[in-house]
């Protein structure tokens, strides 16, 4: 667990390498080598080689977005080994373009989501290659190859490999050779075809001028005459063609050239037939040299077949087929290897013998029915005439078609028996290829029948009078050219059926049959001739027969049918004729003998039934009243009942082996007593000189009273079932349920019933699966038990559940037995003690997952009860009889837990590659496997790879998952690794829990699959195989395997597991694995960038490695953490993980510092340290091999070191002027160059370690606040004894980072009353806060020195505190109470690292006061004060918490209080300590308040003890003013007059006196009220008399009071009328026209009115400018 694994340095461990975030524009690089194993040697003809591609992905934080590598395979080469796909990368390879297609897709960290190929890895491929041995490739030829990589975030990168092309001279003719047809048959002139091929498959550095194939094989030539031979295809390059014949006195002839496909001319004066060898030469007309041609050229040469040798002269007819083996030579003339031969190309031909072969069989056999074939019973007979039927089977085995085939019968030549055989039929069967037959049949009178049939036939021959002597057929085949046509292997047959002639005697009868056969040719030996011979055995006859009797029923009780059973048969092999059974046996003279008894006197017949019913047999009764056999008349009940013996005669022959039955039905004569015994017997005779055997008897019978009885049985098989668990298939069992009639008694009914609720609530019934109707029933009826009620069925003839009815259903059963027969009313199913006599009804039950009734489990124990019922004719009135119950067991017992593991697929694989194991766990067994845990073991060579992306981001994948529906699917498993020292060395997945934390059980017939992946471990070699072993184990002691098991072994430990393996085979390669470690400050922890939480140091999230020293290092996804100021170190570890041995390593490391870039690329690597680490220790090397060192102080620092020049390459490397600085904390960077004598062999590693100073300070900058380091290293490895420089690779950075957490301050309070806990919340109390680390090596020093201001509703954080600080917090103010940590007592506190999610440390204090109170009191003064008594005065009232001075600074209190001035009001409570002060906020018209503690500057201080406490007086002073009302009356009476007075001030109405409220006054009087000074009044005259106008000295009566203050009020009336004056006479006409005079009252009238306007109008003036002042 959290190890580094040869997987792990390859491809290191998904995890987030900070930062993550990814912007477009972030880029990556890729870069390429393609080498190929040659090693600068030239390529030749048939030899194979390998390419390399490596291709690598070096950006340091930004993975390779769809890194693919394509490889366009050169033509002139053959691809003979492709890269496999893995779970890592797809790889294709289009034979058309002949592209190598590599798309990796690993799942990438940065960008998140993308696939491809992760910073600093590498994927190394090889390809197969073989330049094919006949190439045209030329000598010396270079050919290039090129293999590009490219990402979507990185420019493409491009390298080439050249292999250089050797051809040596090789002259290679190629020939071939073909003859057609392949066969002949001698003296036929047969012409052939020879097919000959020549092509120059010669190496391109050959020339060659002359290809040339030759035919002058002497045994050609013996048999076969040349005729001709023609040029079907040209070689490539050739243009000109000869022909060189060989004559028979050894000369040569060369004809004519031809320059295209065509006839080739003999030479001159040379004929075909003198032709005894040729040659045919291709050439080109200017002497150009042939090229390598894979076609060639061909010639087709026709020969003919000889009818004599050539060498002797003698007829060629040869007795055994002659296979001629024709070789022919190619040959190429080559500039400077001459002539040379290739291999012969040769081809067989058969000369066939001319001789016909024809091959004939022969039957001979009984044939009774003329079938044309023996059955069981039929024989030849002495004396019988036996039909018998003879064939012959001809056939044709010549390796030609024949014209004709004759057969004869009899053979001419051996007549042998034919005359004992009278000839009735004759059967013809055509040959395959046979169109006509002629067939002539000779007879004993000598005459002959011809005639011509077309296909098979049958044709009788028989004639009256005469015998058939002969039997002769031709078959003729001929095509439509007139050839033979019978085609070889036909069969022509002949067949003939008769008798056997009388006379014949016993013993071997022979037939023998002749056949002929023309092959149609009037040359040679075309004709063949045999015969064929077969004897039939003729036996003496022999009279035997055989029978039998029985009964139904061997006790006889009365009015019981009793059915007997009696058969005859006859065991002879000659016809028993006219055969004749008595009963009881007959006397010589036919009559029965009733000497020894007869059954019939105490048994009556009822009945007699002959089978087979159209049996030829007639049926006799002896009569005892009449002495004589009568015939049988089944109407006649009372002869049937009075008869003693019966007699059965079969009229005409019974053949062998025939047979017959007769059935009675008997029953007890009245009258006959019990106990009587008796025997049951019979005999038979035949004509013919039969002689008959003893009689033949059952069982003896005895009489006896009449018992009625049955029984019922029960079984259940099996009687064990595997108790039923979720997924277990239904298990099944077949319960038997049996009935018999066990009396002496025929029933009409036997009736079982199976209701067993117990049972039926436990078990399911599946359905009826067979049954059994007991002797003498025909049918029965099922009735079903469903929901309560019966569901009857309908009677049938075998047994079914009612219709509707789902057999799940029913929870019950009852079968009735009965019959539709009315024999014996009904009565039919007799007794019988035999099980096949049974009632017997077979049901399939299965038991259920629950109870029926409550879904409780089923119990472990079942019982299941039968009844049963039957009826006989002793039961009264119908009634039915019970049958004892039975009872049978089902027992539900734990089933057997099997696992079955696979463990798939064996795999080949090379360094840097990765492929699957699938481990499969199925339940296989019939009962849950509980907690199973599956254990793959990891052998040294197989490195299990933990960053393949599975589910949920664990290294692995569980996948093909089947379980049993209704349960649960299978968990998410504890995963665990096993290590052993630094390597992962095994894997275990825990399924005990689902994820509630419910136990989970495998159930039966569930299996799921999980998907590892493996890579190659360094230290492996070429070709070793490593078994890799799985097991799956279980808690349940009762598990077994299904397959392969080990228990207590050394691989799984103890306990049973189920086992399997495959096997992992190592192919060649070479590869570096590398990866950087960091050790930090062990008790700060390290922080997992996966999970981005904190670890303990050496937690198993992480990889962890240790060094010689005991150093422990972790790396990606785990970063380590560090204090500022604290030592840290680095390892690199490289390893050697490939086949082949390392000479040299260089390796350049740049320090991080903000802002840095990685050694091979300038992209960022993220530091965020705004203070770079300083170079601490030099770098120590651990392992093989010897290390220089050399540092640089500035940058750039020069990296092309790193492409081995010097060590296996010519490539440049850095100036003199670079890494010539010494050790010390300046550098920037180092470089180490290491050599190994001897070589670093496979697996072997070595280790650099160093240490590092972190700066002092180091500001927060990311949570952690992370430094990057990568490095770029170099191989070079040995290769077939040469020199191998491998790519340079900058593996994914190593981070180390300084943590930081923070500080919660949270102000706490003691006991406090809750209307004070809001107001003490918002108080801010002082914390000071002290923070001090100590880094490694280096003493205390202060990181914070801070005053924070905390309340209680509003906490401080205080971020950014180096992890591992110590904190020392106190309050310097109590602010009037008690802290409980003042300076002399802080709080200590050690920080812990926040690590991506804040760790915030919560410091407390907590503070606790004292409560008392104040007393606010309201004093009224001034001669006023009256008319505020009684009103209600706010007044605001602060309390504020003293500072560390007593100032008063923060409020806990700040309240409006209602006053009066005779209810003072208490205010508490409040802390002790605490300043208090009011204001009034509404004086109520006082002219001055006055309060005696009015500001924070001039508090009162709460005190304990007295809740009232200090007290806060509030004066109001209200001076007086003199309101003068005064009364005036014009022209009216003096009064008085009523008015009313209304006050206000500010704070609402003055409560005036009654008095001063509403008075009264007489014109010219005066009243003074007293009001508050500057109360605004208002005086109304009431009830003013009409007629009245009143006048208000002040506008409406209404004046400010300020001091003093007058209103006067003026009631002015109309004046009296004047008394009237004479009036003087008024003429009626005025003469003159002048006006008339109106008088001198009006005038005075007028002038009075406009003064009293006048008055009023100054008087209103007057007020209104009063009243604006």
């Amino acid at each position: 667990m959290g190890v580094l694994t040869a997987g792990g340095l390859l491809l290191g461990t998904l995890g987030t390498a900070l930062p993550l975030a990814f912007a477009a524009d972030e880029q990556s690089a890729v870069s390429i080598t393609k080498t190929n194993d040659l090693d600068g040697k030239p390529l030749e003809p048939g030899g194979e080689f390998v390419y390399t591609l490596n291709g690598q992905c070096s950006g340091l934080t930004v993975d390779c977005v769809h890194f693919t590598v394509t490889d366009t395979l050169p033509a002139e080469f053959e691809v003979t080994s492709l890269p496999q796909s893995t779970s890592t990368r797809d790889v294709t390879y289009d034979a058309a373009t002949r592209q190598l297609t590599i798309v990796y897709k690993q799942a990438l960290q940065n960008p998140a989501g993308e696939t491809g190929l992760r910073a600093g890895q590498a994927g190394s491929v090889e390809v197969g290659m073989r330049l094919p041995a006949d190439t045209d490739v030329k000598d010396g030829t270079v050919v290039p190859n090129s293999a590009t990589v490219d990402a979507d975030n990185a420019a493409a990168a491009t390298d080439t490999s050249d292999v250089t092309v050797r051809i040596p001279l090789v002259v290679e003719p190629v020939g071939t050779k073909s003859w057609s047809d392949g066969s002949a048959v001698a003296g036929s002139g047969e012409e052939s075809t020879l097919t000959l091929g020549v092509r120059n498959d010669s190496s391109s550095s050959a020339q060659v001028s002359q290809l040339t194939v030759s035919d002058t094989d002497q045994q050609t030539f013996e048999y076969f005459d040349f005729r001709s031979a023609t040029v079907t295809a040209f070689p490539a390059g050739a243009d000109r063609a000869q022909l060189v014949v060989t004559t028979a006195d050894g000369t040569t002839h060369t004809g004519a050239a031809i320059s295209s496909p065509g006839a080739l001319p003999l030479p001159d004066g040379v004929e075909p037939a003198q032709v005894t060898g040729f040659q045919v030469v291709f050439s080109n007309s200017k002497g150009d040299p042939l090229p390598n041609d894979p076609n060639g050229g061909s010639v087709t040469v026709q020969l003919k077949l000889r009818d004599t040798y050539r060498s002797t002269g003698q007829p060629l007819k040869p007795t055994d087929k002659i296979t001629v083996n024709n070789c022919a030579t190619p040959q190429a003339n080559e500039a400077a290897s001459g002539t040379v031969n290739g291999t012969d190309a040769c081809a067989g031909y058969d000369i066939l013998p001319d001789v016909l072969v024809v091959n004939a069989t022969k039957k001979f056999f009984p044939d009774t029915n003329g079938d044309w074939t023996q059955q069981s019973g039929e024989h030849a007979v002495v004396g019988e005439n036996s039909p018998v039927t003879a064939q012959v089977d001809a056939v044709n085995q010549s390796p030609f078609p024949i014209k004709t085939l004759t057969v004869t019968e009899p053979s001419t030549l051996q007549p042998a028996d034919f005359a004992k055989l009278d000839v009735q039929q004759v059967r013809l069967r055509f040959p395959s290829g046979a169109t006509s037959a002629s067939l002539t049949v000779t007879y004993a009178d000598g005459t002959t029948s011809t005639n011509a049939y077309t296909a098979d036939t049958v044709v009788d021959v028989a004639k009256a009078g005469t015998t058939v002597t002969k039997v002769e057929v031709v078959y003729t085949g001929t095509d439509a050219d007139g050839n033979p046509s019978i085609a070889a292997g036909a069969d022509a047959g002949l067949d003939l059926h008769g008798t056997l002639v009388p006379g014949v005697t016993a013993g071997p009868l022979t037939n023998c049959a002749s056949f002929t056969a023309d092959a149609g040719r009037a040359d040679g030996s075309g004709t063949a001739a045999g015969r064929a011979c077969q004897a039939l055995t003729v036996e003496d006859p022999r009279s035997a027969s055989g029978g039998s009797k029985s009964t139904d029923q061997t006790d006889v009780p009365p009015g019981q049918p009793i059915p007997m059973h009696l058969t005859v048969r006859n065991n002879g092999n000659v016809p028993m004729v006219n055969p004749v059974l008595t009963d009881p046996p007959a006397k010589p003279d036919g009559t029965p003998d009733f000497s020894a008894g007869t059954p019939f006197s105490v048994l009556q017949i009822d009945s007699i039934t002959i089978t087979p019913s159209g049996a030829p047999v007639t049926v006799k009764l002896w009569d005892p009243t009449t002495n004589s056999w009568v015939p049988y008349d089944a109407a006649n009940t009372d002869l049937l009942h009075r008869a003693t013996a019966i007699q059965v005669s079969y009229a005409g022959s019974l053949p062998p082996e025939g047979s017959y039955g007769i059935d009675l039905v008997t029953e007890r004569r009245p009258g006959a007593g019990d106990g009587t015994s008796f025997q049951n017997c019979f005999n038979l005779t035949a004509d013919s000189g039969y002689a008959s055997g003893a009689p033949v008897c059952s069982a003896g019978m005895t009489t006896g009273p009449a018992a009625d009885a049955a029984s019922l049985n029960k079984s259940i098989s099996p009687g064990q079932l595997p108790e039923y668990v979720p997924g277990l298939p239904r298990q099944h069992a077949d319960v038997a349920l049996t009935v018999l009639n066990t009396g002496n008694m025929s029933a009409n009914l036997l009736r079982m019933t199976d209701q067993d609720g117990d049972f039926f609530d436990a078990v399911d019934l599946v359905g009826i699966t067979s049954g059994q109707l007991p002797a003498g029933a025909d049918r029965v009826q099922v009735d079903a038990y469903v929901n309560g009620a019966w569901v009857n069925g309908t009677p049938a003839g075998s047994a079914a559940l009612p219709a509707g009815v789902n057999a799940a259903d029913v929870t019950g059963l009852r079968a009735s037995y009965t019959s539709t027969s009315s024999f014996n009313g009904g009565y039919t199913i007799t007794p019988c003690a035999a099980t096949s006599c049974s009632g017997v009804l077979h049901l399939d039950v299965s038991p259920r997952p629950a109870l029926r009734s409550t879904g409780q489990p089923v119990p472990a124990h079942l019982e299941d009860t039968l009844s049963g019922e039957f009826s006989t004719k002793l039961e009264p009135g119908g009634q039915l009889a019970p049958i004892a119950p039975v009872t049978a067991t089902l027992d539900l017992v734990k089933g057997t837990p099997e696992l079955d593991v696979h463990k798939t697929p064996n795999t080949a694989l090379a360094p840097g590659e990765d492929a699957p194991f699938y481990l499969k766990v199925t339940n296989t067994g019939t009962a849950d496997v509980p907690n199973l845990v599956v254990k793959d073991d990891l052998p040294p060579g197989i490195a299990f790879l933990s960053s393949f992306q599975g589910d949920n981001g664990q290294p692995y994948r569980i996948t093909d998952v089947q379980v049993p529906d209704g349960t649960p699917t299978v968990p998410a498993p504890v995963f665990t690794q096993t290590t052993s020292g630094s390597r992962i060395s095994g894997l275990t997945w825990d399924f005990s829990k689902n994820a509630d934390g419910s136990a989970w059980v495998l159930a039966p017939g569930a299996t799921f699959t999980i998907e590892i992946h493996v890579t190659l471990e360094a230290g492996i070699t070429a070709d070793q195989v490593v078994t890799n072993t799985m097991g799956a184990t279980s808690s349940d002691p009762a598990l077994v395997c299904a397959g392969d098991s080990q228990r207590d072994g050394t691989v799984f430990g103890s306990g049973l597991y189920c086992t399997a393996t495959a096997t992992l085979t190592a192919k060649s390669g070479a590869a570096f694995q590398a990866r950087k470690w960091v050790s930090g400050n062990d008790a700060l922890g390290w922080y997992n960038t996966r999970t981005k939480q904190g670890v303990p140091a050496g937690d198993a999230s992480c990889l962890s490695a240790t060094d010689a020293d005991g150093v422990r290092y972790t790396t990606a996804p785990c970063i380590a953490l560090v204090n500022p100021g604290d030592r840290y170190h680095y390892l690199m570890r490289l390893q050697n993980a490939g086949t082949e041995a390392g000479t040299a390593m260089r390796i350049v490391d740049r320090f991080p510092v903000r802002g840095d870039t990685g050694v091979l690329l300038p992209q960022q690597r993220g530091t965020a340290w705004d203070n770079r680490p300083t170079l601490a220790t030099e770098p120590k090397l651990t392992g093989p091999g010897t290390m220089a060192l050399a540092y640089e102080d500035t940058e750039p620092l020069c990296a092309d070191d790193l492409k081995m020049g010097g060590a296996g390459s010519a490539e440049a490397q850095c100036p003199a002027t670079t890494w010539d600085d010494p050790f010390s904390a300046r550098a920037l960077g180092f470089r180490a160059e290491l050599t190994f004598s001897p070589a670093l062999a496979p697996g072997g590693t070595v280790d650099l370690t160093y240490a590092m100073d972190t700066p002092a300070k180091v500001t927060q900058d990311g949570d952690p606040t992370v430094a990057w380091n990568s490095y770029a290293h170099n191989e070079t490895t040995q290769r077939a004894g040469s020199l191998r420089v491998l790519q340079p690779n900058e593996p994914i950075q190593v981070g180390v980072a300084t943590a930081y957490g923070s500080l919660q301050l949270v102000k706490t309070f003691g006991e406090r009353p809750g209307q004070l806990g809001a107001a003490l919340d918002r108080v801010p109390f002082p914390f000071h806060v002290v923070c001090t680390d100590s880094p490694v090596g280096v003493g205390r020093s202060t990181v914070l020195d801070q005053d924070y201001r905390v309340s209680a509703n509003r906490p401080v954080t205080v971020g950014g505190i180096p992890a591992g600080s110590t904190c020392r917090i106190w309050e310097t103010s109590a602010r009037g109470g008690a802290s409980a940590h003042p300076v002399g007592d802080p709080v200590t506190i050690d920080v812990t690292p926040g690590l991506g999610s804040e760790s915030v440390q919560t410091v407390r204090i907590r503070n606790d006061f004292r409560f008392g109170g104040i007393t606010l009191a309201k004093a009224l003064t001034g001669e006023a004060a009256r008319y505020a008594a009684g009103k209600t005065f706010t007044v605001t009232v602060s309390c504020a918490l003293p500072d560390a001075a007593g100032d008063a600074t923060d409020l806990v209190l700040h309240h409006d209080y209602q006053l009066t001035a005779d209810q003072p009001v208490t205010v508490s409570p409040l802390p002790v300590n605490t300043r208090c002060w009011a204001e009034e906020i509404d004086t109520a018209g006082a002219a001055k308040a006055v309060v005696d503690h009015g500001t924070a500057d001039d508090p009162v201080t709460v005190t304990a003890g007295d809740p009232t406490g200090a007290t806060i007086t509030v004066t109001n002073t209200y001076p007086a003013g003199k309101l003068t009302v005064t009364k005036h009356v014009v022209n009216g009476g003096p009064g008085p007059y009523s008015f009313a007075l209304a006050c206000t001030t500010a704070s609402g109405p003055v409560p005036l006196a009654a008095a001063d409220s509403a008075f009264a006054l007489k014109d010219g009087e005066s009243r003074e009220v007293t009001v508050p000074d500057g109360a605004e009044c208002t005086v109304t005259e009431r009830d003013t008399p009409a007629g009245d106008a009143v006048g208000y000295s002040v506008a409406d009566g209404r004046t400010t009071v300020h001091g003093s203050a007058a209103v006067e009020v003026t009631n002015t009336f109309e004046p009296p009328a004047p008394s009237p004056s004479p009036t003087p006479s008024t003429p009626t006409d005025n003469g003159g026209g002048t006006l008339p005079s109106t008088g001198a009252g009006w005038a005075l009238w007028a002038s009075a009115t406009a003064l009293l306007t006048l008055l009023a109008g100054a008087a209103l003036r007057l007020t209104t400018r009063s009243r604006r002042h």
